[in-house]
């Protein structure tokens, strides 16, 4: 075993080391697709301004509520599963300072896999944030010195925080190479503080649909879809996870953005999830390397199911972005 541990973190470290280089920063990784204009300035009142921060870290911020989804930043530079892993409080202060972020009202975690779930608990202790997510998340908390909450995603699916309506809403994670999702099942007890990368078991995964004064935004961060899950829902921004995406075939995608896209009726999708996130955030972003990825396939697939509407756009890193009213 410990010789199946060596190999394993030695061919990820080969592959890696063969990804080739980062994109400048300010320069989109996926030619014809744009990156979205910069808010320069003092953010209007009312308005609503959003950054990202790699795979699918988002901040909301209408200058007096703070939402942050998932919050992972220290991006352990591993793909081996046996690796054992624990957040990195310079990467965070890092992260935190660089995004401005000195308090948030909430933290929504889509699921318990380390690259959405590893840093929200010492996020939250930093900035005083109200944790949302399963139980399973709740067991990576309390590891971490979190006290456990009251309730779940697993116990209500609706929360609000200022003036942002959140709604929960169970979505499947994005399937492997080999058709069901690595690291699958629940995290049933609290996490030591140092665990193997595969025991952060994705233990249920969500999507977030936020509304905030009429608009409404679809947080969707994984590559999978279970049929009618949002027939009862609009949004008018969809940010698009598309990790393995590529890997999936052309019927995998046609059913992915129906179900996601056009069922939404969304007016501008934002793909994210694509970025590889052993890279620090302290250096521009490179799409996941092969074979953990596809991700210029998968582009292409959004691309080509985008010609003829929405709109798709790119997120800088850590700069601010107006949602509303300047990118619809």
């Amino acid at each position: 075993m410990r010789a199946l541990r060596v190999l394993a973190g030695g061919l990820c470290a080969l592959l890696v080391a063969a990804a080739g280089p980062a994109t400048p920063a300010g320069r989109s990784p996926f030619p014809g697709v744009p990156t979205l204009e910069l808010l320069t300035g003092q953010a209007p009142k009312g308005s609503l301004v959003v950054r990202f921060m790699g795979t699918s870290t988002l901040l909301f911020d209408d200058g007096e509520t703070r939402i942050l989804i998932d919050g992972f930043f220290t991006r352990s530079e591993t793909w081996n599963p046996f690796a054992r892993i624990a957040p990195d409080p310079k990467a965070i202060d890092h992260a935190i300072r660089r995004a401005g972020i000195d308090r948030l009202d909430a933290i929504l975690v889509a699921h318990s896999h380390h690259d959405h779930a590893m840093d929200s608990a010492d996020v939250a202790l930093l900035t005083g944030a109200e944790l949302v997510g399963s139980r399973s998340t709740a067991n990576i908390a309390v590891g971490r010195g979190l006290p456990r909450p009251r309730q779940t995603v697993e116990d209500r699916k609706a929360w609000t925080f200022g003036r942002f309506n959140i709604t929960v809403i169970p979505s499947p994670h994005s399937p492997s190479l080999f058709g069901r999702p690595l690291f699958e099942g629940e995290i049933d007890a609290p996490l030591p503080q140092r665990p193997r990368m595969k025991a952060y078991r994705e233990g249920g995964g969500y999507s977030f649909l936020i509304e905030h004064d009429g608009l409404r935004v679809l947080v969707h961060p994984s590559a999978g879809a279970s049929p009618g899950q949002y027939r009862r829902h609009r949004a008018d921004v969809v940010f698009l996870g598309i990790g393995s995406l590529g890997k999936q075939g052309g019927r995998f995608a046609d059913r992915y953005w129906g179900e996601v896209v056009q069922t939404t009726q969304a007016r501008l999708v934002i793909p994210i999830h694509w970025d590889d996130f052993t890279r620090p955030l302290t250096e521009p972003l490179r799409p996941t390397p092969w074979p953990f990825d596809r991700p210029q396939a998968g582009m292409k697939s959004v691309v080509e199911r985008a010609r003829n509407g929405p709109r798709l756009a790119l997120m800088p890193l850590f700069d601010p972005v107006l949602v509303r009213p300047a990118i619809l």
